[in-house]
């Protein structure tokens, strides 16, 4: 097992760069630093991208949100990293339109965002130059007429405030939790030594510099130092978990929980942004925080919700007042009952780390800028950084920047950044009419929609994941259920991709739980061939099952907002 080999990894080699957390930030930072040559090593208390890396809208966006805070620095640097990002992954990544509607309002009618999208196109020039072989540019973005918008987006065509609407082409990731993964993979492929279920419990000191990490193992209970020449804290929410003072970020001031709903609205090809009555800050802030809502995987992925939170920050679920603040405000932005809490088919929940002095949570505070926090400097703690992000689409930027400065601490010559220009793509159509050619010699045909969620999730891999079916019959049928996943896929994690627990492979190796609940007989289908290959006896199977089940919100949530929105 990959996980095994690289536990010893970490209790017998000493590292150039050892990394806590294995979120988008840690996972970008292993990525970068492993292809330039470092050694490196990453340690995540549960499994890769399980937290707030996995709980976004999962849009690398352009930043033309940033507008509104006249920052136009965070519009470019957006602009450009979208495209960077998917030049690493292009096979999780899709183009999805963008819409704003205009109403006659002023500072949301069609002059102003004609305005806006003048800046926003400028601030963006340069970025066609970025794009990977193989791989479209980005469509310009423009106005669209009524006639247009209610065609694209059907349920608010009996608004008569709307006006038209600005379409945006954006860049949607099909799993951003495969993307977490795609990159922990990567650096493992470059000698990294990548393991989860692994808890750094405190830093390692000599003197005033710190050497490395304590760590114990959830799997065993064993508990070993980790020895490194610079440690990055990559934690996210959990930054400050275990730093002594003199090496604390203070960056985190509260927590707010934000809900995304999954359901099925019916067909529309363009995600919508919808205002809300909540406020933004920002100097040029016209009208309320948005709310999305996104096509995705044949449903509709609607979001975020934005409350406090100040209970535990381990498995952050939706409340019911989360549920409620979604559906009115959705409802209320287009002037009719569009979706109840009866018809919600999925939701989640992650955290956003304030970082504001003057928490106001009826105003939308999320931090748009990420942190990077040499220790020397501002505390004369040597050999640690606080590396914090801010949003998924800037990740790369901030691992390029990290990697930079942990390469002058070691005052070592590596490899230039590998991830800032274009790379070969992977040509994801050519991986699904590859896969199809192989269904067609296999005992069972796959479906075309099976062939292209395989291609889709699982990029190069998906050749041998079909081999290993056309070899085991068995293995090309359907996990069941609802699942377009073949039983293969579920060895082929098992084998090669960290899955400790059943949910591993169900919520974040693949999007089997991740439209809802995929029904007990591919549960039962998941668990046993992922036990027989890790050892799982019968009584641990029906374990894991019940451990996944906890993930997927109970239906008397949804019944609970209903009974509150009355």
């Amino acid at each position: 097992m990959n996980r095994d080999q690289d536990l010893a990894k970490l209790a017998n080699q000493y590292f150039d760069l050892v990394i806590i957390g294995g979120g988008i930030t840690g996972a970008m930072l292993a990525f970068d630093a492993a292809h330039r040559g470092m050694k490196v090593a990453v340690v995540e208390k549960s499994d890769f991208g399980a937290a707030t890396s996995a709980s976004s809208s999962k849009v690398l966006h352009g930043g033309i949100r940033y507008l509104r805070q006249l920052r136009l620095d965070k519009v470019r640097e957006s602009s450009l990293e979208r495209i960077r990002i998917r030049n690493l992954v292009p096979h999780l990544c899709q183009d999805l339109p963008f819409v704003i509607p205009t109403y006659r309002k002023l500072g949301n009618d069609r002059m102003t965002l004609a305005i806006a999208n003048l800046i926003y196109n400028a601030a963006g020039i340069g970025q066609d130059s970025l794009v990977g072989e193989g791989i479209n540019p980005i469509p310009p973005s423009g106005l669209i007429d009524r006639d247009e918008l209610f065609g694209r987006a059907p349920w608010l065509s009996n608004s008569d405030a709307i006006t038209g609407g600005l379409l945006l082409p954006e860049i949607h990731m099909i799993s951003s939790e495969r993307v977490t993964w795609s990159m922990i993979n990567g650096a493992r492929q470059q000698g990294a030594a990548t393991v989860n279920y692994v808890t750094a419990t405190g830093l390692l000191w000599q003197d005033k510099n710190v050497t490395g990490i304590a760590v114990s193992d959830s799997r065993s209970g064993e508990s070993f130092d980790v020895r490194s020449k610079v440690v990055a804290n990559c934690a996210g929410p959990w930054i400050d978990s275990f730093a002594q003072p003199a090496a604390s970020t203070n960056a985190i001031t509260a927590f707010c929980r934000g809900a995304h709903i999954i359901a099925d609205l019916g067909p529309h090809d363009c995600a919508v942004a919808l205002p809300t009555s909540q406020k933004i800050e920002g100097v040029a802030g016209v009208g309320g925080r948005n709310m999305f809502l996104i096509p995705w995987r044949g449903h509709t992925l609607i979001g975020t919700s934005y409350a406090r939170h100040d209970g535990s920050l381990e498995q952050v679920q939706p409340t019911s007042g989360d549920i409620r603040q979604l559906v009115e405000g959705i409802n209320g932005a287009i002037g009719r009952d569009l979706i109840s809490p009866d018809r919600i088919q999925h939701s989640f929940a992650g955290l956003y780390p304030l970082t504001a002095i003057n928490i106001d949570t009826d105003r939308y505070q999320g931090a748009a800028d990420y942190r990077l926090l040499d220790h020397a400097r501002s505390d004369s703690v040597g050999g640690y950084l606080s590396v914090f992000g801010a949003k998924f689409t800037t990740a790369r930027l901030l691992a390029e920047k990290a990697a930079d400065l942990v390469a002058m601490k070691l005052g070592t010559s590596f490899a230039e950044c590998q991830t800032r220009t274009p790379s070969p793509a992977i040509d994801s159509s050519n991986v699904v009419e590859s896969l199809i050619d192989a269904a067609a010699r296999l005992p069972d045909t796959a479906s075309r929609d099976t062939m292209v969620a395989t291609a889709r999730f699982f990029g190069p891999q998906a050749q041998s994941i079909m081999r290993m079916a056309a070899d085991q019959p068995e293995l090309a049928a359907t996990l069941g259920g609802d699942s377009e996943l073949i039983a293969s896929t579920a060895v082929h994690c098992a084998r090669n991709e960290s899955v400790v627990h059943l949910e591993d492979f169900v919520f974040r190796r693949t999007g089997l739980g991740t439209l809802g609940h995929p029904g007990d007989a591919a549960l039962r289908r998941a668990a046993t061939l992922i036990g027989t290959e890790l050892g799982w006896s019968e009584s641990r199977q029906r374990e894991e099952i019940d451990r996944a089940e906890q993930y997927f919100p109970p239906r008397s949530l949804y019944e609970k907002a209903e009974q509150e929105t009355k």
